[in-house]
Order: structure tokens, then sequence, then C-alpha cells
């Protein structure tokens, strides 16, 4: 996956979590994004012989996809992409 579109800053939300890899008790004000776009592409799935994908309506694996995230699970994605 790869995020193809953020918010600027000034439409970021404020966002203060403890933080799991330090001592405990420590908190940490961070900016996280409203709103993301992110483009991946269908895996798909393969016939019982592995030598040719299955399509599944429109889906053909290869294909690239787009989904648009907001509030919560649109922090999640760009944490775990390291924007």
């Amino acid at each position: 996956p790869c995020t193809v579109l953020r918010l600027p800053k000034s439409k970021m939300r404020a966002w203060t979590e403890e933080c799991l890899v330090l001592p405990p008790g420590l908190w940490a004000a961070l900016l996280q994004d409203a709103e993301i776009v992110v483009e991946y592409k269908l895996l798909g799935r393969w016939s019982n012989d592995d030598h040719h994908p299955i399509q599944e309506g429109n889906d053909v694996p290869g294909m690239t996809r787009s989904i648009a995230l907001s509030r919560e699970f649109a922090c999640c994605p760009s944490m775990e992409f390291k924007l």
C-alpha cells in the first residue's frame, strides 16, 4: 500500500497517546492525519492449479485500487507506513 494523498498539517488532528516502547506513563502529543487516500494492488486468488488468477467481478489481480480513510481509520495506516 502507498499513501497518495494527505491533507496539509493545518488540517491534522491533535492526538495524545501513551508510548508503548518507552517507560510506562510517558504520553506524547502528536499530529495525526485526519484524512488520507491509500492506493493498493489487488492480490487476487489463484486457481487450484496455481497457473492463473481467478477474476472476481470487476476485480482483476494486479489492478490498482484506492480508498479514502478518515479519523481513526486514517491514523492507523499513516503510523504503519512510516510517513
